[in-house]
């Protein structure tokens, strides 16, 4: 059974509402990185401006620098 594009973004969200939103400033490697209200897409930042994700479905996980509007969150 594969999951639909809104299935997806009930569980990308419920992973963000699960963490503490933090400011771009105390950011630390290990934190995740969303974008979207509601979260549609959630990734880990890697320090430094980058991020490891897979940007879209079928593509590979890759590390490149953040882009557009994002929050970051901690796993308390």
């Amino acid at each position: 059974m594969s999951e639909t594009a809104s299935t997806k973004t009930t569980i990308t969200d419920l992973r963000a509402r699960a963490t503490t939103r933090i400011p771009a400033s105390q950011a630390r490697p290990r934190d995740l990185v969303t974008w979207g209200h509601p979260a549609t897409h959630i990734a880990i930042y890697l320090g430094d401006g980058l991020i490891i994700a897979a940007p879209k479905p079928g593509d590979r996980v890759k590390v490149q620098g953040l882009y557009g509007s994002f929050e970051f969150h901690r796993v308390s």
